[in-house]
């Protein structure tokens, strides 16, 4: 009975290891789950007005990673100008401006209470 219990436990085991092959994930994988949630499911539930406020903030995370290590770490990019991080900085913004107001009245977000 053992050995069965065993063998269904390793079954599994060798399934969940062939989607998750490492039990850690690093920061790039999660950035990169962050960036597909916010860019597809995010519009469309930004868009009903549903979950706005938690959207807000994954849209900030964004920017400012794209900010952080991309614009300014890698390229070296001034502010403004040519190649410059002044857009991201005001998604950034905006973001944050989601984050803080929420959705409004006419929102899916006030309809169930949130």
């Amino acid at each position: 009975m053992a050995e069965a219990k065993s063998k269904i436990r390793n079954k599994g085991d060798n399934r969940r290891r062939r989607f998750f092959p490492k039990d850690e994930h690093t920061i790039s994988e999660i950035i990169c789950l962050d960036r597909w949630t916010s860019g597809n499911v995010g519009a469309i539930a930004l868009a009903l007005g549903l979950g706005t406020q938690l959207l807000g903030a994954a849209f900030a995370f964004d920017m400012f990673v794209a900010i952080s290590k991309a614009k300014i770490g890698m390229m070296k990019a001034p502010f403004s100008g040519q190649n410059g991080w002044d857009f991201e900085f005001s998604l950034m913004i905006t973001g944050l401006a989601l984050l803080f107001t929420g959705a409004g009245e006419v929102s899916l977000d006030a309809l169930i209470g949130f």
